[in-house]
């Protein structure tokens, strides 16, 4: 059942990441996204899209290694798969695109490229955008329903 399978594999991921083998945690991501993007392309859906949201999470963990291991270029290719996946399942005004989107633009700022520099002021911003209209959203409701 490569769901489960791929479930096990990011815990497992997780454990060795949080233990810091890093080199060993990234080999359980890049299986298991290897099974999600078999599985994505295999035409088979799953409630809410959850392979989606799965595999831009584990893209997302194996882009954190890569970007804590000073592969900038890495890092910034796979935060922006993980962009592009939120966006598509979740909507670019969804909360874990703004946080996908503020991720990218912390990597593009990183590498230290000119070129990058606006590209990520703006995702930023767009990100911090986001965040507030959610807080006063959530405040809203939290004083409607006082």
């Amino acid at each position: 059942h490569p769901p489960l399978t791929a479930l096990i594999l990011y815990s497992s991921a997780q454990a060795l990441y949080q233990a810091g083998d890093i080199k060993h945690a990234a080999h359980d991501l890049s299986q298991l996204i290897h099974i999600y993007s078999t599985t994505a392309a295999s035409g088979t859906s799953y409630p809410g899209d959850i392979v989606g949201l799965n595999l831009a999470s584990a893209i997302a963990l194996l882009g954190r290694i890569h970007f804590e291991s000073k592969d900038c270029d890495r890092a910034a290719e796979l935060c922006q798969e993980v962009l592009h996946l939120r966006c598509s399942v979740l909507g670019e005004c969804h909360i874990d695109t703004a946080a996908a989107s503020y991720n990218l633009a912390l990597v593009l700022a990183e590498t230290g490229r000119v070129e990058f520099i606006q590209e990520s002021i703006s995702l930023a911003k767009k990100s911090l955008d986001i965040f507030i209209s959610h807080r006063h959203a959530s405040q809203s409701s939290t004083v409607q329903t006082s």
